[in-house]
């Protein structure tokens, strides 16, 4: 989910993938920055393993 978000923040709506962690601030960093110009999509892009460990380990919680 978070990778397919962030390629789609390359089309679309740079961000997405930073709101739905739950990091608006970040989120709206990168969506008024087009993604801090490509390079903080990129990097997002190589570290969607650890985002998406994150998001799975915040929802865990959420749910105990």
């Amino acid at each position: 989910m978070i990778l397919i978000l962030t390629l789609i923040g390359f089309i679309a709506i740079s961000g997405i993938q930073r709101f739905l962690l739950g990091q608006i601030g970040m989120g709206l960093l990168y969506l008024f920055t087009f993604g801090l110009c490509g390079i903080g999509t990129i990097v997002d892009l190589n570290n969607h393993k650890k985002m998406r460990l994150e998001y799975k380990t915040k929802n865990k919680q959420k749910s105990v």
